[in-house]
């Protein structure tokens, strides 16, 4: 049984990795972990504050809106009763994009305010430059472009004081989008792209998706339809993969450049370019989002990374269900008859062609498909 000084010193490890869980596409796993460690926690644990704050965050990136919401209010509610400014300060800054989800304009403006405040009271560059990305994204996300501009560049303007790369990439993205839904498409794309050519270096996928969606609608609002279609198909395909969910107030930019770009083609010609987008890896869409070569480059092995993605081989769809059903890489080569090598290679290209990160997310789109027949020498389910 895990004595309470070691469930705390788990909890502070797994909020340390908090950026580690969104930019890796590993938000299942961390929101996991943080909740075993919430109900393992004692009520007093100084760390409880933030373990609560981070692990809503987490919920809110995946659109699960009301455990997110629910959380942050702990969070904000236990950090306030013991004092901790700096915890108190981080929820405030997620739990006023949930109050303005839940229609809660002004009190979500007024408590990111807050947390930005606080965050210049404890010197926390990270905190200062988060919260003036909130509320840009408050005012984007109610269709103020003008504002979000204005506070995007202050975000921007303050990361290239202090040489914040990560984040001035993101500053930028919310700049695009504004330049976008003020109509100079030109800045938008050109907004875009600078961030996505840091996200890449960054090997960030939310900042990936977030570009990618925003060259889709920019490339909508250009009537490049197939273009769009292809950015459109490939942001779907990303966000699945997180998984998350887009915010609603950009899915309805994503879903607006889909109608748009749809009826500007026919039929055929949509089903194409959206299998396209589908089947592109990580390194293509990037690729294609900024108008580069996109030959996936040869690996060791010599074959192609992001090849076929979505196309499965038979034994690598054998591979993916015995990795749903829990089983090590020995089990599967037991299994199969095979080595665990070539499991550890069938894991690395499922993991290539689907555009995933770790062996839980092939578990979820093993479970997502239809049923199969078991692997050779696999008991089937409930046997």
């Amino acid at each position: 049984m895990s004595k309470p000084a070691e469930v705390a010193a788990g909890a502070e490890m797994a909020c340390d990795l908090w950026r580690y869980w969104e930019t890796h596409g590993h938000l299942t796993e961390g929101r996991r972990i943080l909740e075993t460690a919430l109900g393992k926690l004692d009520e007093t644990a100084a760390v409880r504050p933030r373990a609560l704050w981070v692990a809503g965050y987490l919920a809110q990136l995946q659109g699960d809106v009301v455990h997110a919401r629910e959380l942050l209010d702990e969070g904000l509610y236990a950090a306030r009763r013991v004092g901790d400014v700096r915890a108190a300060a981080w929820a405030s800054s997620f739990l006023g994009y949930e109050l303005y989800f839940f229609g809660h304009c002004g009190n979500g403006h007024a408590l990111v305010r807050t947390a930005l405040r606080l965050h210049r009271g404890l010197a926390d560059e990270a905190g200062v430059v988060l919260a003036l990305m909130q509320i840009g994204f408050i005012h984007l996300c109610s269709d103020q472009a003008r504002a979000a501009a204005d506070w995007f560049g202050r975000c921007a303007r303050t990361c290239e004081s202090s040489g914040n790369v990560w984040y001035h990439a993101y500053a930028q993205w919310g700049l695009g989008v504004a330049a976008l839904l003020l109509g100079d498409h030109d800045a938008g794309a050109e907004l875009a792209r600078a961030a996505l050519r840091t996200m890449r270096h960054m090997d960030d996928p939310m900042g990936v998706v977030l570009c990618v969606d925003a060259l889709a609608w920019v490339a909508a609002a250009r009537l490049h339809a197939l273009r769009a279609l292809t950015l459109l198909a490939a942001a779907d395909a990303a966000w699945a993969a997180i998984p998350a969910t887009p915010y609603p107030a950009l899915r309805k930019h994503h879903d607006a450049a889909l109608a748009m770009a749809r009826e500007a083609v026919p039929e055929s010609a949509y089903r194409s370019a959206f299998a396209k987008g589908s089947a592109m890896s990580c390194a293509e869409v990037i690729a294609f989002g900024l108008g580069e070569s996109s030959r996936p480059a040869p690996r060791s092995d010599g074959t192609q990374a992001g090849a076929g993605r979505g196309q499965l081989t038979r034994r690598e769809r054998d591979v993916a269900v015995l990795v749903a059903r829990g089983q090590s890489n020995s089990q599967i080569a037991a299994t199969l008859v095979i080595s665990a090598r070539t499991v550890e290679k069938h894991i690395q290209h499922i993991m290539d062609k689907l555009w995933l990160s770790n062996r839980a997310q092939i578990a979820a789109w093993s479970a997502a498909r239809p049923p199969a027949p078991p692997p050779p020498g696999s008991a089937a389910p409930g046997s």
